[in-house]
């Protein structure tokens, strides 16, 4: 209350707010926020969610919101009318709903869109009470292949409201949202004067329903809202404003080959990460919402070194949730422009601690992953036995048919062999085949060299998964694409052996604490630090492989505790190594 009565007294008299012109447009829609019209729509949508259009659910909380959601998509699909126009529509609904239509915020925000003309139909249609409907309106009437080609999922109130719960805000504090879209965190923002609050966004349909939902929110003030479509990553951009605060969930992704140094990945939410720093005032703070695998993967390098070597890291905070539609886990990053200090609040779903910043300089590519001090021991004793790697090994794909379902067979056919997928294989062997190829390179689109597949000797790893598992194939079977093929080769140490090292427990700890990736990629796979082994030591760990292989499934405890016993680990660090695994500590 006290906020709004400080604008009141500024504006003592509403009268005196010059709106300017208007067009015969303006004055028709401006009637139209008053329409007594009964015409309601009769078609209802199908409550099933179709391949072009959905509805992120997590976004509603009225009961009455998909059905009237569902409402529109059907009415837009069945009637000629442009995505702009039908939502601004129901901006002017809103209005009307608020009892605000001849405010003078709402008659500039009509005056701004007089080239669009309302619906009476839709505009007929009560709309439910809920956090910005405009944008999940939107979001629901967009395809799924333009959401994933704009990065645009808009964010749940909840995630919004928690990111900025983070922040100290008063009134006289100045907040950005460089990519805004409907306005999520600006309508979060507590204790801010509506003045104060700016937005960016490269959608003009976006920045329409920002402006109508700041004008809903802030309906007692007598303002208009700081909003504007612009490209906040182009360098015709030049904002010379500082901000107190600054949150977002940015658009993710490549994007084009214009740079803002120093990210030479290219990667969009980095480029608004280190463009939003740069418009920071001294002490200032920002929050973004950003893909899990800003934390590891290596492409991300650039922005984890930039956001450890600017300002400080304050918090890491990985949500339990997703968007719909979204298959990505995503975590929110808290900076601020102050001098850093060496300990960061990192949150996960299973427990908060606290990470010395030095420990994230410990690995290759400056990953942001929970490292405690049991963490650092454990490393510590796997590094010291050596570092060597897989650098001289030979790599290979398995083969592209480019026509699974018309090349790759379930049964036997004159002159075929059979071939493997990832499904057969498993630590240290391979299931039996189920599926048949004739392996002539002039049919298939892609197909590694005769000496990979006919190798005497070679492991092969599922490329998608969670864990590292290599099998060893001594037979020269073909494998698809969703294998990769290995010929290792590390000074002493047999190709069993490094088998028995990449399967090990030890190994699939070290390897989530250095990179936490749902792919095995060869990048990461070059980095894992191998021991030096002696020749005995090599014959030893061989020879238990090959009992492994006879089915003798008591070897692979035995290989376990020979690890266990060759880099000196205690019950308690071998207990941690495999909670990390199983997923019960971070």
């Amino acid at each position: 209350m006290d906020n709004i009565m400080l604008v009141k007294e500024h504006y003592s008299n509403d009268e005196d707010f010059v709106i300017g012109d208007v067009s015969k447009a303006t004055e028709r829609n401006w009637s139209r926020l008053n329409t007594n019209s009964e015409h309601r729509l009769t078609k209802r949508a199908n409550k099933s969610r179709s391949d072009k259009n959905f509805i992120p659910s997590e976004r509603c909380t009225n009961p009455k919101s998909e059905e009237y959601i569902n409402e529109i998509i059907t009415f837009k699909h069945h009637n000629k009318i442009t995505l702009e126009s039908l939502l601004f529509s129901l901006c002017l609904k809103l209005f009307a709903q608020n009892s605000i239509s001849n405010s003078n915020s709402v008659k500039k925000f009509v005056n701004d869109y007089s080239h669009l003309i309302a619906v009476d139909s839709v505009m007929s249609i009560e709309i439910p009470e809920e956090f910005d409907m405009l944008g999940t309106v939107y979001q629901s009437l967009l395809s799924e292949g333009k959401k994933n080609i704009k990065g645009s999922y808009y964010t749940p109130k909840h995630i919004a409201c928690s990111i900025l719960s983070d922040f100290s805000f008063s009134k006289d504090n100045t907040f950005l949202d460089p990519c805004c879209g409907s306005g999520a965190f600006l309508l979060c923002v507590e204790g801010v004067n509506p003045k104060n609050l700016y937005g960016y966004d490269i959608d003009k349909i976006s920045v329409m329903l920002a402006k109508a939902n700041l004008i809903i929110k802030f309906k007692k003030y007598d303002f208009y809202p700081n909003i504007e479509c612009l490209d906040f990553l182009s360098k015709k951009n030049v904002c010379n404003k500082q901000f107190d605060f600054i949150a977002t969930n940015p658009p993710w992704g490549a994007s084009d080959s214009t740079t803002v140094l120093p990210i030479i990945s290219g990667e969009t939410s980095s480029k608004f990460f280190v463009r939003s720093y740069s418009l920071l005032k001294k002490g200032g703070v920002l929050s973004f919402l950003l893909p899990i695998s800003l934390l590891n993967v290596k492409v991300h390098k650039d922005v984890r070194q930039f956001i450890l070597e600017n300002g400080r890291l304050e918090k890491i905070r990985i949500f339990p949730d997703m968007f719909t539609g979204v298959t990505t886990t995503f975590v929110s990053i808290k900076h601020s422009k102050n001098d850093y200090k060496d300990t960061i609040e990192y949150t996960s779903p299973l427990k908060t601690c606290f990470i010395n910043r030095s420990s994230f300089y410990k690995t290759e590519n400056y990953t942001f992953t929970q490292v405690e001090n049991i963490d650092e021991n454990i490393i510590l004793k796997i590094k010291s036995k050596g570092n060597l790697t897989l650098r001289d090994s030979k790599w290979a794909l398995g083969v592209v048919t480019g026509d699974n379902a018309n090349k790759v067979h379930d049964t036997y056919k004159d002159g075929e062999e059979l071939i493997y997928t990832g499904k057969e294989i498993k630590p240290y062997k391979l299931l039996k085949a189920k599926k048949y190829i004739l392996f002539d390179r002039k049919l298939l689109q892609q197909v590694a060299k005769d000496e990979f597949y006919r190798c005497p000797e070679k492991l092969v790893y599922k490329f998608i998964s969670k864990k590292l598992v290599f099998a060893y194939d001594n037979t020269g079977a073909l494998f698809l694409n969703s294998a990769n093929i290995l010929i290792p080769k590390i000074p002493g140490m047999c190709i069993k052996t490094v088998m028995a090292f990449l399967n090990t427990p030890i190994f699939q700890y070290l390897y989530i604490k250095m990179f936490n990736e749902i792919k095995i990629l060869k990048g990461n796979l070059l980095l894992l630090p191998f021991p030096k082994v002696s020749k005995e030591q090599d014959i030893e760990l061989s020879k238990l492989v090959d009992s492994v292989l006879k089915e003798e499934n008591v070897a692979i405890s035995k290989i376990e505790e020979w690890m266990k016993n060759f880099y000196s680990l205690n019950d308690e660090e071998i207990s941690h190594i495999n909670e990390v695994i199983n997923g019960k500590v971070a």
